[in-house]
């Protein structure tokens, strides 16, 4: 049994206590659980499973979950899926940004959104995309909009 901030994992058994999370007052219209251990639970028989769905104009059909989350399973009723450091990153590669993701995914939870993972979300997405390789006239270089680098 390890303890750590609140979140209680049993190994032997695979059992994560989630007891510590506190229900917002509107849960009931709300169709995710957002878990302190990056897991996502989408709730796909809820009423508003369609509030999760945010069509990119570049990408049609894509849902928000699969911008921000590796789907771990899908079967009928409960989809998971876990945010990871990848994740965040196609999802900052494909026009989201730090406070919209944390904002969406705030406003489809159930469950208030632990510090840890929003600290977690804005220090990974903070890093991405500020640097890029390009190439010009047969050569590779490194641009960022933050400072020139090299000639």
């Amino acid at each position: 049994i390890e303890s750590r901030r609140n979140l209680r994992v049993e190994y032997a058994s695979g059992e994560i206590d989630f007891s510590m999370l506190r229900l917002k007052s509107n849960h009931a219209n709300k169709p995710l659980w957002v878990c302190p251990n990056f897991h996502i639970y989408l709730d796909v028989s809820s009423k508003y499973y369609e509030q999760v769905l945010l069509v990119f104009p570049f990408h049609e059909g894509a849902d928000f979950l699969t911008a921000i989350a590796e789907p771990l399973s899908r079967p009928q009723f409960i989809h998971e899926y876990r945010i990871t450091d990848s994740s965040l990153y196609g999802a900052v590669s494909v026009g989201l940004d730090t406070e919209g993701i944390i904002r969406k995914l705030d406003s489809l939870s159930k469950v208030e959104l632990t510090e840890d993972m929003l600290r977690h979300i804005r220090n990974k997405t903070a890093t991405f995309g500020k640097v890029k390789l390009v190439l010009r006239n047969c050569h590779y270089r490194i641009s960022t909009l933050l400072f020139r680098l090299g000639s």
